[in-house]
């Protein structure tokens, strides 16, 4: 997410924005988070194990079934960090 705001509204910005990631798959996003530090250090083939590790691992999670499922209903899916 990048976003441009005028310096008066940096604070409120960047707390809609953690807001946002606070409600957002956070299973996922804290394997996002592994991949981008693995990927400073590991070989390009290490690199990728780790990522279909990791996304085989959030295909198991609750808030996978939810997103698939918020997907198919055309609503907003509700996350658990599961």
């Amino acid at each position: 997410m990048t976003r441009v705001v005028p310096d008066a509204e940096v604070g409120s910005a960047a707390l809609e924005m953690a807001q946002s990631l606070a409600q957002g798959p956070t299973v996922a996003l804290g394997y996002l988070k592994r991949n981008i530090n693995i990927a400073e250090d590991a070989s390009f083939e290490a690199y990728l194990d780790f990522e279909a590790l990791h996304h085989c691992r959030c295909l198991q999670t609750e808030d996978h079934k939810e997103a698939a499922s918020a997907f198919v209903q055309k609503r907003v899916p509700q996350f658990v960090g599961r």
